[in-house]
């Protein structure tokens, strides 16, 4: 996010984005699913052995196909975004992390170093 010409991350709000995203990937997925299901039990619907089943079965099928296929591909590209916001927050986190391990590892150092002008090194 920007504010004032300046990047702002959030993680936690990243992660709020990332769990919605994969429950709108997980509806999608059973979507696909059921209609699957539910296109098999209207399968008979075109007939067979006749010129209109001849005519229409292809059409049926190749309709029952492309709705697999769009909602599979949606799901897809919501696991992609996912993917891509998975990224985005671990570089948000591991410069978060560095910075604090740092600030640990100097205060640590600033603690236990003896040679510091005006320091007796905590011994008094």
């Amino acid at each position: 996010m920007t504010d004032g010409g300046s990047f702002q991350g959030n993680p936690s709000q990243l992660r709020s984005v990332i769990d919605h995203l994969e429950e709108i990937r997980q509806r999608a997925s059973e979507l696909v699913s059921t209609f699957k299901f539910s296109a098999q039990q209207y399968d008979a619907y075109p007939g067979h052995g006749d010129s209109y089943a001849d005519q229409l079965r292809p059409q049926w099928k190749g309709n029952v196909q492309g709705v697999e296929d769009a909602g599979t591909a949606f799901a897809q590209a919501i696991t992609g975004v996912v993917g891509a916001q998975l990224i985005m927050l671990r570089g948000l986190q591991e410069p978060q992390q560095q910075a604090l391990d740092d600030i640990h590892s100097t205060l640590d150092h600033d603690l236990n170093n003896t040679n510091i002008p005006g320091s007796d090194g905590g011994r008094r």
